[in-house]
């Protein structure tokens, strides 16, 4: 059994043990409070799901979420991770500073399309990720191939 604080009937709530049956029923109760489209899909699983991608979110390694989760095989764990807008902001953010302070990347030449700068390549449209320390764009170039010079081979 799980002790919450809390549990009410007939307008009065007293702290009292909560089972896992009644448990398991409470995202369903919420998703009905809410008056989200099909309730009966929101399941006690999804307390599992959320706890771990949590976890996963805030820098426990696999281990923990493995334990947490009860799984031995580390694909099913992952499986169960949700990625959060904040972290792929992160990961952008981490992602940008990398290249900002790598010395070996002071120029790049791209071979295959129809420029022979990156800078003058059509790239498609684009995400723009919004960090703490400004904005990264992400493009993405079809057909090229990226070479990584020193700025003096160019």
């Amino acid at each position: 059994m799980i002790l919450l604080l809390y549990r009410c009937r007939s307008g009065r709530c007293i702290t009292t043990p909560i089972g896992i049956n009644t448990m398991g029923k409470t995202p369903r109760k919420i998703a009905e409070f809410l008056q989200l489209a099909n309730p009966a899909q929101y399941t006690g699983h999804c307390f599992r799901r959320s706890s771990v991608s949590h976890l996963a979110n805030s820098g426990s390694d696999l281990v923990t979420i493995k334990r947490h989760g009860g799984w031995k095989s580390s694909a099913v764990a992952e499986g169960y991770i949700e990625t959060s807008v904040q972290r792929k902001v992160e990961v952008a953010g981490t992602l940008a500073q990398a290249s900002k302070s790598s010395s070996s990347l002071h120029g790049i030449l791209a071979q295959g399309c129809t420029s022979t700068h990156v800078e003058s390549a059509v790239p498609s449209a684009g995400i723009k990720v919004n960090t703490h320390d400004g904005a990264v764009t992400v493009k993405v170039y079809n057909n090229c191939t990226f070479n990584y010079a020193d700025k003096d081979e160019i």
